[in-house]
């Protein structure tokens, strides 16, 4: 659980350092799309939300998804941070639903256990 957390928190670290750098871009005069933007914040808050214990499961699928989709679309500018965060969120979060599956899967275990 722990090791998931920490491939989710190293994921939000990358997408908010994409966030940033757009943010950089557009003191400098450059001017990204703004679905583009939308697409890095969504992403960045689904996943943060999923940091939460009691988050529900599909708020972090939901945030690997719009960071991936936004570091394919823009990979050729400054997509590759976001591609490699929504990745790690998405592990993490995969990691995080298949131990609680595990630990479900325990407990009924021992619940149906004859004394």
């Amino acid at each position: 659980m722990k090791a998931a957390r920490i491939l989710m928190t190293i994921g939000v670290g990358f997408a908010v350092a994409t966030l940033t750098f757009c943010v950089v871009l557009m003191r400098q005069g450059d001017d990204p799309a703004v679905w583009y933007l939308g697409m890095l914040v969504s992403g960045v808050v689904l996943a943060v939300i999923g940091l939460s214990e009691r988050s529900p499961n599909l708020a972090p699928f939901a945030g690997a998804a719009f960071l991936i989709l936004a570091g394919v679309l823009g990979l050729w500018s400054v997509g590759f941070p976001a591609l490699v965060g929504g990745w790690l969120v998405l592990g993490g979060a995969a990691s995080r639903v298949s131990h609680q599956r595990l630990a479900d899967d325990r407990l009924r275990m021992t619940a149906h256990r004859p004394a």
